[in-house]
């Protein structure tokens, strides 16, 4: 199972050099769906943890964090070329 992920690792990264402003495209949505994502992850770890004393820190990373992943997805196809 490990060689035919890392045949795929290979072939994807022969791709992206191959295609880099596909890779780019490809490469910034993806870090900008791992951002909101990891936000509303960190939203509900802040409330869950609420009673805890720093659970207010978590919830303003959350915050951050999505602000962040709705920037870039705002500017997303014209901020990749």
């Amino acid at each position: 199972m490990e060689v035919l992920l890392g045949i795929v690792y290979i072939l994807v990264g022969v791709y992206l050099l191959l295609n880099p402003i596909a890779g780019l495209l490809s490469l910034t949505l993806g870090l900008a769906i791992y951002f909101f994502a990891e936000g509303i992850l960190e939203f509900i770890l802040a409330f869950r943890l609420r009673p805890l004393p720093g659970s207010g820190w978590l919830f303003i990373y959350g915050i951050v964090t999505i602000i962040l992943g709705v920037m870039i997805l705002r500017a997303w196809p014209s901020s990749t070329s």
